[in-house]
């Protein structure tokens, strides 16, 4: 399949998904359907990864990027479906269990990522893909050391949130959504930063 066939293919099916979650208020057929688009997309995406991420197949870096392709798939399906369970009552879990149950998930999230992120190479599908990284190798490199060098402290971090007592409102704004923009936003403001200054040779 050529590239700008997989990318048609795959945007269609993107919104293909964004529609049914709009349109169809059926909610275990609108869960189906949508799940069902955006699988279909990312198995497009992991056939044609050479091709769309510009890797060569004799590159050892494409496991890499085929392997996080596949822990993509893995995390939105689980999320997807465990979001259904949680919604139709066949899975319940009691303030406590969810706290701990979110810290696991972004600990782990945020670990097995930034273990991945150091060898990533350089393309515009999978990584932290910024308007800056995406432009720059070397600022691509740049972000991505950042966060293997920052997620573990992290994601130690967030696990150790779940053993806070307070509000779970408050709790998941400081110890879930907290913690991912830091993990985040550090690399991304360093690695705009050190862009700004390699194409400017301010600050």
């Amino acid at each position: 399949m050529n590239v700008n066939k997989s990318k048609s293919l795959i945007s269609g099916l993107s919104f293909l998904a964004l529609l049914v979650a709009l349109l169809i208020r059926n909610d275990v057929l609108s869960s189906v359907m949508v799940l069902t688009c955006l699988l279909s997309a990312l198995f497009i995406l992991y056939r044609n990864l050479a091709s769309l991420s510009n890797v060569s197949e004799d590159n050892p870096k494409l496991k890499t990027v085929r392997f996080v392709t596949v822990f993509n798939v893995v995390v939105v399906a689980g999320v997807v479906v465990f979001a259904f369970l949680i919604e139709k009552g066949v899975i319940y879990l009691s303030e406590a269990q969810g706290k701990y149950f979110f810290s696991a998930f972004l600990a782990v999230l945020v670990i097995v990522f930034g273990n991945i992120a150091p060898k990533l190479p350089f393309n515009r599908y999978t990584g932290l893909r910024l308007p800056w990284t995406v432009r720059d190798e070397q600022t691509w490199i740049v972000a991505h050391r950042i966060l293997g060098y920052i997620s573990l402290p992290i994601g130690v971090l967030c696990f150790a949130g779940a053993t806070f007592q307070m509000d779970f409102d408050l709790w998941i704004k400081v110890w879930f959504l907290a913690p991912l923009f830091i993990w985040i936003g550090i690399p991304a403001a360093y690695s705009g930063l050190f862009y700004y200054r390699k194409y400017t040779g301010k600050l």
